[in-house]
């Protein structure tokens, strides 16, 4: 690039003397103007220096030009200070334009690349807090399912007892042994179920949209709300990593939606395309808390960065605010 540029320049010199020897009879010392025009590009292609250099040829050659060649037609001398004192101008302007415009791009360059580093920095901690996020999440699903679930099992298995004994003693109290045993039932499929959407072991076996119909059960029992989930046509298979961000996106949508903008009623709508696997969560909550979903939109921005998803918000549809999350479908056939 540089090389072509040299060389475009050396011709426009070539042009230039050609173009003074032809027409000094009729232009004169108006054929000294370009010349300034020349050094000053050479100061801002070569830099200051070399384009002060420039000036002294141009200088001789001029000289040359008005008191030797053409002397006979005009002899003009006063102007050689005035010219000279232009081209100089010229070039330290156009050299320190260049210097500082290069400046500004080696700038922009290094910030640039600062932007990249602390972007792929940023990212990584992303994914490491998505990573133990998760495995707390899983910690959690497990101290419940294992730990609560088994003593709530044992509570149950003992309520049982003791309500089948007061029954062969004909006790008064054996209506309450065994309420006491179905809270006890209750609260332990409540745990289940708390445990599950912490720790959806069976997405990796099942699918999304079958874990999705198990959180919308979780939350239509636990919040007593309208949670609905809908299959639109034949899905393809989600790797497993895939299915579990769209899970969690989902549920921290439900969750924001329920729990801070009044949301009474949610509709999960999942399709495919020939290119793309979307899930569409729309919600009737309140629409005027931008903070607060903007929190909640950012940690959703980088589990979809993980899975290279989109998001395309803020759109209403019978009377739901919807947002469409969307990942490449996995049956579209890589590029040769």
């Amino acid at each position: 690039m540089r090389r072509g540029i040299l060389v475009l320049y050396t011709l426009a010199w070539l042009a230039y003397v050609v173009f003074t020897f032809n027409m000094f009879p009729h232009w004169k010392i108006n054929v000294a103007i370009p010349v300034i025009a020349l050094v000053g590009l050479g100061g801002w292609i070569l830099g200051i220096t070399k384009g002060l250099i420039l000036i002294i040829p141009a200088m001789i050659y001029h000289y040359l030009l008005l008191s030797e060649i053409y002397a006979h037609i005009l002899i003009y001398y006063e102007g050689g200070f005035v010219g000279t004192f232009m081209c100089i101008v010229v070039v330290f302007l156009t050299g320190t334009l260049r210097n500082n415009f290069d400046a500004i791009k080696n700038t922009n360059i290094r910030l640039d690349q600062l932007v990249d580093e602390r972007n792929a920095e940023l990212r990584a901690l992303a994914s490491n807090l998505i990573t133990e996020s998760e495995q707390m999440r899983i910690s959690r699903g497990e101290l419940l399912h294992d730990g609560i679930g088994q003593h709530l099992t044992g509570i149950q298995l003992y309520g049982s007892s003791l309500a089948e004994r007061l029954l062969e003693e004909q006790n008064p109290h054996t209506a309450r042994a065994y309420q006491l045993q179905e809270k006890g039932r209750k609260t332990h499929n409540q745990i289940r179920r708390i445990a599950r959407m912490l720790f959806p072991v069976k997405i990796g076996q099942v699918g999304l949209v079958p874990a999705l119909h198990e959180l919308a059960s979780c939350f239509t029992e636990l919040e007593q709300v309208e949670f609905s989930v809908k299959e639109l046509g034949q899905l393809p298979e989600l790797p497993e990593e895939i299915a579990l961000q769209l899970y969690r996106i989902c549920q921290e949508s439900a969750n924001h939606a329920l729990y801070q903008l009044s949301a009474r009623r949610i509709n999960v709508e999942v399709f495919a395309t020939k290119t793309m696997y979307s899930v569409k969560f729309g919600h009737d909550g309140l629409t005027n808390k931008a903070e607060d979903k903007n929190k909640t939109l950012q940690l959703i921005d980088y589990r979809l960065q993980n899975i290279s998803g989109t998001a395309e918000p803020g759109f209403s549809l019978h009377g739901l605010e919807n947002t469409i999350y969307a990942v490449t479908n996995p049956n579209t056939a890589a590029p040769a």
